[in-house]
């Protein structure tokens, strides 16, 4: 059955001055699927992360499409209208702790002037819900709520507009392995449940196996390896291989 190219990314290069991060990377994601991308510390998974959602400027070549449109030459309106199809769950959270739950979950579009602040607490309530969390933290700030539980308001956020489009940078970042086991579970069924693409980088190979339809490992700017977890571990890539051995318990 034919499957939509969700983004695509084609020659995508990322220098800063002298230094080269990444080296024409290209990629195909498709519509509703997940792919996940693995590599180590300092191989270019979350400069590859913020080219593609927008937060960095790639090279002059480079091109990424969403359903078609080059975000990097669209004009500006256009593409924060395309970037409004996104969610994002940063690695700390990012949630902002001068502002309560409820208004940290929305944010964005009572920012946009999208909703009012009577309907951004409802809508808080029903994407608290949906991540596991009772109303009784719309009040709260992040700073009284645990760790675990601040990064199920930075998913909230990340999906009060249902997205179409979910990036998710190293989500289990800093859980215990129980926290990050129901993260895990819990970014699986909402991305089945909102029908969402979903591309997330991580080392964490429980998180990846979870989730992934699709890897792609990065090593030293370039992509070195593509596949699916089912074929991870016969991969016939010696880097991938060994990232797969020191994982152990994948």
């Amino acid at each position: 059955m034919y499957s939509k190219v969700k983004i695509f990314v084609r020659n995508l290069s990322k220098s800063f001055d002298e230094k080269v991060v990444l080296r024409s990377v290209n990629l195909e994601i498709e519509e509703g699927k997940s792919l996940v991308i693995i590599g180590g510390s300092g191989s270019g998974k979350s400069v590859l992360l913020k080219c593609i959602i927008g937060l960095l400027q790639p090279d002059s070549r480079s091109k990424i499409f969403f359903d078609g449109d080059n975000i990097a030459s669209t004009h500006i309106k256009n593409r924060q209208d395309l970037i409004g199809k996104f969610g994002m769950l940063f690695q700390a959270g990012a949630l902002l702790d001068s502002l309560p739950i409820w208004y940290n979950v929305c944010f964005h579009m009572l920012h946009q002037g999208l909703i009012t602040a009577k309907n951004a607490k409802a809508l808080a309530k029903q994407k608290l819900k949906m991540v596991g969390i009772s109303s009784e933290v719309l009040d709260l700030y992040p700073a009284q709520l645990s760790g675990g539980m601040q990064k199920r308001v930075g998913l909230a956020r990340a999906i009060a507009n249902s997205p179409e489009i979910i990036f998710f940078d190293e989500p289990t970042a800093g859980l215990d392995p129980i926290n990050a086991q129901n993260i895990s579970e819990l970014i699986a069924n909402l991305s089945k449940e909102l029908k969402a693409t979903t591309v997330t980088i991580t080392h964490d190979m429980v998180c990846m196996k979870r989730i992934a339809n699709k890897i792609a490992m990065i090593h030293s700017g370039n992509i070195i390896w593509q596949g699916t977890k089912e074929n991870i571990k016969n991969s016939g890539n010696s880097f991938v291989d060994a990232f797969v051995k020191a994982a152990g318990n994948f």
